[in-house]
């Protein structure tokens, strides 16, 4: 079956994202802060930019390659952006690679090395702490998934048993900072590859297995998970409402960041409302309190920065589906620490105006 791997392409848009920043000269430092995540302000007659504008960005992707090398203080200066922009959740995307055996903290994990120089997660974390902002903890990738998804049912229960070590870790190490928000599910269901009943129900035994352990362990952190589709083929809507259905009746699922598709090819925005009603649906169907958020894509199909027009027409085509929208990624495509600071000064101008 013709597979579309969506986070795949999103790990290639993000290092060519990474090499644009040295065409763009140095990046500019934060304007004076005029809003806090905890008390949005709202717009005012100087031009200060509102965090009650709808709809708006609140939370972004960041894969731990990209902030690898940052120092104390080029981190401050990313949560400075994140800030004026009114995010406050930072979803560090993995915190290890079960296929590479490499982690991105000195984690307590026998067989496995570093794939970063730094402990990437703890600098995260002081630095939200530092900035009030949440940092949401992604568990692991493997590129096995990619060929396996739910048809491996042995795999996939090891990898499951993995994600829970990863919990324990983590929660050791970092359950101190008041910043650790949530954790993330890497391993992205999609409307191609996960075709009926049986493999519906091995996705759900997973999701038991991993968000079950979270819940027991951080029975406050919610756990989320971002799957996509493509309407190109595989399962069509309504379909889809019934994978869903069946996999949150039987798994505790806080949050579903539907990646909407856009910027990986995948889909326009005149199609993205049937595919959020639907998943919105299957919330509905299966009785829970799981929240739809949505994934905005903030780059190309090009491998570009999406400009701030379409991003908001891609958030406003789901906006009566959705409760929260994060986004991939406005630290790799609108940052002034990687792209033209144009970009980010149009997100703001955005803020202050809303939608036209």
């Amino acid at each position: 079956m013709l597979t579309f791997r969506s986070r795949s392409l999103l790990a290639v848009a993000a290092v060519v994202a990474s090499g644009a920043a040295a065409a763009c000269g140095a990046p500019d430092t934060p304007s004076a802060v005029t809003s806090e995540f905890a008390e949005p302000a709202g717009g005012n007659d100087d031009g200060a930019m509102s965090c009650t504008t709808e709809p708006r960005l609140t939370g972004t992707f960041l894969q731990p390659y990209l902030a690898d090398s940052w120092t104390a203080e080029q981190w401050s200066v990313e949560f400075g952006y994140l800030r004026e922009a009114c995010i406050s959740d930072v979803v560090l995307q993995w915190t290890a690679d079960t296929g590479a055996r490499t982690v991105a903290y000195p984690a307590g994990l026998d067989g496995y090395g570093r794939s970063t120089t730094h402990d990437v997660v703890r600098r995260a974390l002081e630095a939200a702490d530092d900035a009030g902002a949440d940092v949401y903890l992604g568990l692991q990738v493997n590129d096995e998934w990619w060929r396996s998804y739910a048809s491996d049912p042995e795999w996939l229960s090891g990898e499951a048993r993995i994600g829970q070590r990863l919990i324990d870790d983590l929660w050791a190490r970092y359950g101190s900072f008041g910043s650790l928000a949530g954790w993330y599910v890497p391993f992205e269901v999609d409307n191609w590859n996960l075709a009926g009943p049986q493999s519906w129900a091995a996705m759900a035994s997973f999701y038991t297995d991993v968000a079950g352990h979270a819940k027991r362990l951080t029975p406050e952190l919610p756990v989320v998970v971002a799957p996509f589709f493509n309407p190109a083929g595989g399962l069509p809507p309504d379909r889809w409402t019934k994978m869903w259905a069946s996999i949150l009746s039987r798994a505790d699922i806080d949050a579903i960041a539907l990646q909407d598709g856009v910027g990986a090819g995948h889909a326009s925005a005149d199609q993205l409302a049937a595919w959020f009603e639907a998943t919105a649906a299957a919330i509905d169907a299966a009785g829970t309190k799981t929240e739809l958020w949505a994934t905005t894509e903030t780059f190309t199909p090009g491998f570009g920065s999406m400009d701030i027009g379409s991003v908001v027409a891609d958030m406003l085509a789901v906006q009566p589906y959705v409760s929260r929208f994060w986004s991939f990624s406005y630290n790799h495509y609108q940052s002034p620490q990687q792209v033209d600071p144009a970009l980010h000064r149009a997100y703001l101008d955005y803020l202050v105006t809303g939608p036209a």
